[in-house]
């Protein structure tokens, strides 16, 4: 499978409502974005409306906080 990244809104994304998350995580992956730490893409589904976190919550929740505006994920198909 080729993943093809794309960059995303963050208010497009809606996290993974079954997952829970540690806020001391959350703030370290703030500190590795912030000093410009290269992270992997999220993972996300399209739900027809938004685009839904498989994998990446924390990154994710890392960049809102940060205020950015986008992230870069790979959006899986399910067909």
């Amino acid at each position: 499978m080729k993943e093809n990244v794309h960059s995303l809104r963050t208010d497009m994304i809606r996290p993974n409502l079954r997952l829970s998350y540690n806020r001391t995580e959350i703030d370290a992956f703030s500190r590795l974005m912030h000093s410009g730490t290269r992270n992997d893409p999220i993972t996300v589904l399209f739900d027809g409306e938004h685009f839904r976190i498989i994998d990446g919550e924390k990154r994710w929740r890392a960049a809102r906080k940060l205020g950015l505006t986008s992230i870069e994920a790979v959006i899986e198909d399910l067909g």
